[in-house]
């Protein structure tokens, strides 16, 4: 694929027929990607896309990502090879370090410092695809190679990313210097550019795609009203970060946000696009622009 795909990561829902008519609507608005984010309170990832994908038979199923303090790596990969059995080859796995220590306290897990965090996700990737390409592994995948996604917005995840991901996902969120763990900020454009220049750098010509994960769609107002609204909610971020930032799409119309998505692939690269559940038909308008104006 040269072209933007489109997922939207599931947070809550509280019955199955909830879920259902969710992955009716992304399926009729034109998303490729179901997302699964692996959090204390929210559904269990491989749960939710295992139903997921017994209602879509069109959607790619992704864990996004999953916190490699939570998995053994023989575990890990009897999940992923389940998912992708039972539902006919469709299951990405997207992995991270980690970034909610009260999350690692709840569950009376250790909460080592970002590089440990760091080795340890790289170790659980490369165990994980060693174990998934052993031809006695069972249950058998049905993809020769499961797609993997190493979300990450530090030097050192980004890197880990560069050297094995298939998609390189660009979260956005750094935590704040000197603040209680959990308290983020969002990369800047400048940031940003920075981070996609030595992702390509260590990646050395290997092909991949870059995924941005937008912490916020909002359409039909002027972006700065969109902003001010956006950063009322969002203690410490001001109206100039969130115009600035590529992780928020503000824009008058759909139309508006298609075009700036193309000048985002153009500037970043970035041509995987994934976003949260409350903005599902905000970028859900967005993808019929984007595809409606020739973007595919």
């Amino acid at each position: 694929m040269t072209d933007i795909e489109f997922g939207l990561t599931v947070h809550a829902v509280t019955a199955g027929r909830e879920l259902a008519e969710l992955v009716r609507r992304m399926d009729a608005l034109g998303y490729d990607v179901v997302a699964a984010p692996d959090h204390l309170g929210a559904p269990s990832p491989f749960a939710a896309l295992t139903a997921a994908g017994m209602v879509s038979p069109r959607l790619r199923l992704r864990t996004y990502v999953l916190n490699a303090g939570f998995w053994n790596a023989a575990l890990l990969a009897r999940e992923v090879a389940t998912l992708d059995v039972l539902s006919d080859g469709r299951a990405e796995l997207g992995l991270g370090a980690g970034h909610m220590k009260a999350e690692h306290d709840d569950a009376g897990l250790p909460w080592p410092a970002l590089a440990e965090r760091v080795q340890a996700l790289e170790r659980l990737l490369l165990e994980v695809r060693r174990r998934l390409a052993a031809e006695a592994h069972r249950p058998r995948p049905v993809q020769p190679r499961i797609p993997v996604l190493v979300g990450a917005m530090s030097a050192p995840g980004l890197a880990v990313a560069a050297h094995h991901a298939d998609v390189v996902g660009f979260a956005g969120l750094r935590q704040v210097p000197g603040a209680e763990p959990g308290t983020f900020t969002l990369s800047s454009s400048t940031e940003t550019a920075e981070r996609v220049e030595q992702v390509r750098a260590r990646a050395a010509g290997r092909a991949y795609r870059s995924d941005v994960l937008l912490q916020a769609v909002v359409l039909g107002a002027e972006p700065a009203a969109s902003a001010a609204v956006v950063a009322a909610s969002a203690p410490g971020l001001t109206v100039a970060q969130l115009l600035d930032s590529p992780f928020v799409l503000l824009a008058r119309d759909a139309a508006e946000a298609a075009e700036e998505l193309r000048r985002r692939r153009e500037r970043f690269g970035f041509d995987s696009v994934t976003t949260h559940q409350p903005y599902l038909e905000a970028l859900g308008e967005v993808i019929g622009a984007y595809r409606g104006a020739g973007g595919r």
